[in-house]
């Protein structure tokens, strides 16, 4: 089984997430009690760190896909998608050949099955990210993935445009934002 996180995968806060710097010999050391295993085979992942979550998708041996759609489709059971997305761009910066190629795997499949996760903004970092790797000379090495992630963006976005036109509304996917110490009140639908 690959449950990614259901269990206590929180860190400190999203800021001290993104603030510690990613030495690349850390995505080679797994164990508790930054990530727990179900069982000693280390195939199937009871809870961890978000910093280790990420860096078991991209660094164990094999390509766990169940693994990565699970942590895709539950990342928000203990962060936001915009910390999520970051830590992913940062560990791509430091990350070798293979962990590069996988980390991009893992973009195409995110925006391929939860498309909704990347509202206006994340979608526009996320585009900044890739037209500046596209122009970086390393880069080119990438260029076929980057390119079908564009390509898989342009045709959710146009699925998204599609939908807007003929339903009359354009889907809100966006969470309210609730400042410190303010309380969020949900109106009761059913009165």
């Amino acid at each position: 089984g690959a449950s990614a996180a259901s269990s206590g995968a929180a860190e400190g806060g999203h800021d001290d997430v993104l603030a510690a710097a990613i030495a690349p010999e850390e995505l080679e050391n797994f164990g508790p009690p930054d990530i727990v295993f179900e069982d000693a085979t280390g195939e199937s992942v009871r809870s961890g760190t978000l910093r280790r979550l990420i860096f078991y998708a991209i660094s164990s041996e094999k390509l766990h896909i169940s693994y990565t759609q699970t942590l895709l489709m539950t990342h928000h059971a203990f962060t936001d998608s915009k910390t999520f997305y970051r830590l992913i761009q940062k560990v791509y910066m430091v990350a070798d050949h293979r962990r590069k190629t996988r980390i991009l795997y893992i973009l195409k499949s995110w925006i391929e099955n939860y498309f909704e996760d990347f509202y206006d903004s994340l979608l526009e970092e996320l585009l900044k990210f890739l037209k500046t790797e596209l122009e970086n000379p390393e880069g080119a090495t990438y260029q076929s993935q980057i390119q079908k992630i564009l390509t898989q963006i342009s045709t959710q976005s146009s699925e998204l445009r599609n939908l807007a036109k003929r339903s009359g509304i354009l889907p809100e996917v966006r969470a309210p934002h609730v400042g410190k110490g303010e309380k969020l009140t949900l109106m009761k639908i059913d009165e």
